[in-house]
Order: structure tokens, then C-alpha cells, then sequence
């Protein structure tokens, strides 16, 4: 998948200029391993983009653990580990390979017909069962295609909202 992205001028130079290897972004677009970012240059002077652009893969995706009650970065972004294709095209290859490998493990595991799961709690769902489902959901944001993905953001999302309501009332 390709995304298209605004890249600010003092986050642009040192990634045009290879010194930096990362994105630090909202993790809002399903990004997956072996996925294109074709970053711009925008300027929030003028309000437009300028004419310089670079083309990166993403080879390694940072995202907050799910099992710590202070997470050092925040749920809703990730850290994206970039590579220029032509600089890399081994380790974009191996990359590329990964991803497939583990497409193909979630398809199978999804053709399998699933034994219902534990019934939620009178107070919603138990805490031990909506950390599996998030953990699992996790999974899936890194390995399935984009509208895999979001629907598991969504589950996350709503999963966060409905903890945060019973925070307390147990």
C-alpha cells in the first residue's frame, strides 16, 4: 500500500538527507510493513506543498506494548523505521516476504471456524478477555490489508471507550 503523506521542512531535510531513519506518526492509515510512504514537503508558511519529495519503505513499525499502564508512547501513534528501496532492496524484499507470510497465516487462521469466546461480565467486558482481544487485534493492524486494519482500530477504539466508562466501578 502507498501512502501519501505531508512532511513539514524541518522533518523533510534530515530525511532527504538520509540522516533520518523514522516517522514518528498518528497511526491512523493501517500501516503495514513493506508499505510506501511518499512523503512531501509541505509548507505551513504558504499552505502548500513545495517541490521536493521522497519516496521510503517502512521496515519496522513501533507501536506502544498494550500490558503497560504508562506506555512510553502513545496508543493512537507509531514509529515507522524507513528505508529508500534503492539503498535497501534485500532487507525491502525480506520485508515484503514477511508481510505475505504472515497475510497468509491470519487468512488460514480465518477460514478456521472459532469456538465462541468467554460471555462479557455484568459490568461489560472482563478486563482478561479485552486485553486478549486487543493484543490480538494488535496483531492484526501489523499483518491485514487496510480494511482489516481499521476495523480492528475500531474495535480498539471502542474497546478503550467502554474500559473507560467501568474504570472505577469494579
Amino acid at each position: 500500500m502507498k501512502h501519501e503523506l505531508k512532511c513539514w521542512p524541518q522533518f523533510f531535510q534530515p530525511l532527504s538527507d538520509c540522516v533520518k531513519t523514522f516517522e514518528l506518526r498518528k497511526d491512523d492509515r493501517g500501516f503495514a510493513l513493506g508499505d510506501v510512504l511518499h512523503l512531501r514537503e509541505w509548507s505551513p508558511v504558504s499552505m502548500k506543498y513545495t517541490t521536493r519529495e521522497a519516496v521510503r519503505v517502512i521496515v519496522y513499525i513501533l507501536r506502544a506494548p498494550l500490558d503497560t499502564s504508562e506506555p512510553a508512547l502513545a496508543l493512537d501513534y507509531c514509529i515507522l523505521g524507513l528505508v529508500r528501496e534503492s539503498d535497501s532492496p534485500a532487507l525491502v524484499a525480506s520485508v515484503r516476504g514477511l508481510r505475505i507470510d504472515a497475510l497468509e497465516g491470519e487468512l488460514a487462521s480465518l477460514r478456521k471456524p472459532q469456538a465462541p469466546g468467554p460471555k462479557p461480565s455484568s459490568k461489560g467486558v472482563s478486563s482478561c478477555s479485552s486485553y486478549n482481544q486487543r493484543k490480538s487485534d494488535r496483531a492484526l493492524t501489523d499483518a491485514l490489508p487496510l480494511e482489516a486494519a481499521k476495523k480492528a482500530a475500531e474495535r480498539l477504539q471502542n474497546q478503550a471507550e467502554i474500559e473507560r466508562k467501568n474504570k472505577g466501578t469494579f
